[in-house]
């Protein structure tokens, strides 16, 4: 059983001992409490975070902000026990979720723990806290299901199927909330910084069952499987074309072929991709560095035909991974850093293969990529 990793390093966040990027997968130094297939594996700019089979935190990589949750602002080369919080009864982990030096953290009670920058109120805590560098209780009056996070800002679905968000809505992510500085009547707003949310606030959406963040937009699976999308649209990574909507703060339908039930949704920065119940798998946005697993200039083009077997799919910035009920692990996309791990670091046209199986958990920062192989 090994935990891989391949990419960016230049803060050690592949958790490999080194700084120095990897093109192809390479081992990660773990604790010994890793001998079973993890829960989660996440990563943010420079940091990444795992969620353990027992429901604890480890993290590597760069720790300016606290976004590892260990304290201090040394960067860690491999990976370490985050620093949980004394309480009872202790915290059992089960899904992380990283933006770029931010980390939310979800238990298996649906209680929210929030750690790193607060820069742009990604952390929900308020104007005046800049960062926590240990994880802190979120409370929002409700369980939490599901978690995501873009690149300043968060959403979170509770368990009665409302979403949430906060941090920052420059180009309209967490949809029209008005009058932010006074969300849960407290704080003041800083006007500099508008329009950063600072405070949990309900989003004015239908009920969900599912969320996504790019980098400066939203995708959300409501209950009766309708796809919407909030925010910035410059590469139609909500669908739309671009030239008559370049970004939206109400959310907007995204159509989908007949027959399209989506179960899984996945975003990179200017992409957005869904897994059908059917197998099918259909990706649009941004191709510059071929996003969508095909070689197709068209930013509105549907892509991932080489990806319908797919489990599970992970996106970083501007690449992708996905594996199959095999353990096939497949990367393409952006590959400056070798962040696709098939031993180059040009960018990958094409759903290539980085182990042919045995594969059975993947996650993505966003210039490096985490696999969990059981042998």
């Amino acid at each position: 059983m090994l935990l891989l990793a391949f990419g960016s390093n230049a803060h050690g966040q592949l958790g490999t001992g080194a700084t120095d990027d990897a093109s192809v997968p390479t081992t990660c130094l773990v604790p010994n409490s890793l001998t079973t297939s993890p829960l989660c594996l996440a990563g943010g700019a420079n940091h990444s975070v795992i969620v353990t089979a027992d429901g604890s935190l480890l993290a590597a990589g760069a720790n300016d902000r606290g976004q590892l949750g260990i304290p201090g602002t040394r960067e860690l080369h491999t990976f370490s026990p985050v620093a949980i919080p004394i309480v009872f009864p202790s915290p059992v982990f089960r899904y992380v979720a990283c933006g770029w030096d931010h980390t939310l953290a979800l238990t298996s009670d649906g209680d929210l723990y929030v750690f790193g920058s607060n820069e742009f109120g990604q952390l929900g805590l308020g104007v005046d806290t800049k960062q926590v560098d240990r994880p802190m209780r979120l409370d929002i009056g409700t369980a939490v299901e599901k978690i995501a996070a873009g690149m300043r800002y968060s959403l979170i679905l509770t368990r009665d199927q409302q979403v949430w968000g906060w941090g920052a809505n420059k180009y309209g992510e967490l949809g029209e909330i008005s009058k932010p500085e006074t969300i849960n009547g407290k704080g003041n707003f800083p006007r500099k910084r508008a329009p950063s949310v600072y405070y949990p606030a309900r989003l004015n959406v239908p009920p969900c069952s599912d969320i996504s963040c790019g980098q400066h937009h939203s995708i959300l699976l409501t209950r009766d499987g309708r796809l919407l999308g909030l925010g910035r649209n410059r590469h139609a990574q909500l669908g739309h074309s671009p030239d008559t909507m370049p970004e939206t703060r109400i959310p907007i339908p995204i159509s989908l072929p007949a027959d399209s039930l989506p179960i899984e949704l996945f975003c990179g920065w200017s992409f957005t991709g869904i897994r059908c119940r059917s197998g099918r798998v259909f990706i649009w946005g941004r191709n510059d560095h071929n996003q969508l697993s095909e070689a197709n200039d068209e930013i509105l083009s549907r892509g991932g035909r080489a990806l319908q077997d797919s489990t599970h799919v992970a996106c970083g910035s501007e690449h992708g991974i996905a594996i199959n009920q095999e353990g096939r692990c497949m990367a393409w996309g952006w590959n400056e850093h070798g962040n696709c791990g098939v031993g180059s670091t040009t960018d990958i046209t094409e759903p290539t293969v980085v182990r042919d199986r045995g594969v059975t958990l993947v996650g993505c920062g966003y210039g490096h990529s985490l696999i969990y192989v059981h042998e």
